[in-house]
């Protein structure tokens, strides 16, 4: 089969083991990942997508159905799947990760009695375990989203797998003049734990957290009610490295 192994071993040093596999270069076409810089604003018209949601935990269920919304997606939630195919049929189904292979077949089985006119993409979405991830894709899971969910991967699972299509637009250069207009006192005397609040908060996802920290930056009043104005229009719209932007903190993935 062409694969190699390798062994190198030093006394009192240790051991390593090396192999490597040759590889095909893939035949079809695969999508270069959205640039981060790109913003989705909305479905473009004549593309509708009508999306089923079933997360356990409200706040992540809460982020999905707004990110979801925010872009024209008609959304409906709920807490089991039998209400949830009842009210379909859906073109994506978004739920909790299947633990076991069982309860990942009794997912696609059940949204496979009512489909929509092209099948419904089961998504799988959690701490995604190895396990969890190969029981979703052997049942049919079209994908797989790790929590916290992003954006960005959220809608180009739906460009790709459902070849929906936005409308999008470049990073602002309009938001960055603002944001350098903006008082660098604010964000230099910003009280340092409320500082770190917002960056743990934005880094995590946590939106609850978020607004939280956010309304306290409005209580100290003064010039840091217009950061607590940006921050807040931000993360209406989930934009988690906006926030970080406006904080002049830089994203730990991009690192």
């Amino acid at each position: 089969m062409g694969v190699r192994l390798g062994l190198a071993s030093t006394p009192n040093v240790g051991t390593t083991f090396a192999f490597s596999v040759p590889l095909r270069p893939a035949a079809s076409f695969v999508r270069e990942r959205e640039s981060r810089s790109r913003r989705v604003l909305r479905l473009v018209d004549g593309h509708a997508v009508v999306a089923g949601v079933i997360v356990a935990d409200p706040l992540n269920r809460g982020v999905v159905v707004g990110m979801l919304r925010a872009v024209g997606c008609s959304v409906v939630a709920g807490s089991k799947l039998a209400e949830l195919v009842a009210a379909g049929p859906f073109d994506v189904v978004l739920i909790d990760a299947p633990a076991t292979d069982d309860e990942a077949g009794a997912t696609v089985a059940a949204l496979a009695v009512k489909p929509a006119p092209r099948g419904t993409l089961a998504v799988g979405i959690g701490a995604l375990s190895q396990r969890a991830e190969r029981a979703g894709r052997l049942a049919g899971f079209g994908d797989m989203l790790a929590l916290p969910i992003r954006a960005d991967a959220l809608y180009a699972c739906l460009e790709n797998k459902l070849d929906a299509h936005f409308e999008a637009a470049e990073a602002d250069a309009t938001l960055a003049l603002r944001a350098a207009l903006m008082p660098m006192v604010v964000s230099a005397d910003l009280p340092a734990p409320l500082r770190r609040r917002v960056v743990e908060a934005a880094r995590s996802a946590s939106i609850t957290d978020l607004r939280n920290a956010i309304e306290d930056i409005t209580s100290l009043g003064g010039p840091h009610a217009v950061l607590a104005h940006r921050l807040g229009a931000l993360a209406w719209n989930y934009d988690m490295d906006g926030v970080l932007g406006a904080l002049g903190e830089r994203d730990e993935r991009d690192a």
